[in-house]
């Protein structure tokens, strides 16, 4: 019987007491977690590994949400990865919501992230 790996999640948040938090969360629930601090980090991490999902924030440094999403759109590779962005503020651009497979409202519960996480990647993009 083949072992498989959990599947790989990618959290892009700029505030590191809830990017630890929810990096525990995720690894406790059994993902494997990757961490960047900002779009332009996402990106780093998206050159190098495609994740089965992404939560990003939106507000963040040097490069937000959805300026990182809608270059990650671009690549082939990347295009279909369902994202979950979590967010004070609901982003006000037009093309949020055809880069953005969900969006919830912080604070947060946990359930209601997980909730998301399987319901994405059960369903893939488009799945909210």
């Amino acid at each position: 019987m083949a072992i498989t790996n959990p599947p790989l999640i990618l959290i892009v948040e700029d505030e590191s007491g809830i990017q630890l938090a929810l990096s525990l969360l995720l690894e406790l629930e059994g993902y494997r977690v990757m961490q960047a601090g900002d779009g332009e980090e996402g990106l780093t991490c998206l050159a190098e590994t495609v994740p089965d999902l992404i939560i990003t924030d939106y507000m963040m440094p040097n490069r937000n949400g959805l300026s990182m999403l809608r270059e990650m759109r671009q690549d082939p590779r990347l295009a279909a990865i369902p994202v979950l962005m979590l967010s004070a503020v609901i982003p006000p651009e037009e093309d949020a919501y055809e880069l953005v497979d969900q969006f919830l409202s912080k604070p947060v519960m946990a359930g209601d992230i997980l909730t998301a996480i399987t319901s994405l990647l059960k369903n893939g993009r488009g799945a909210s």
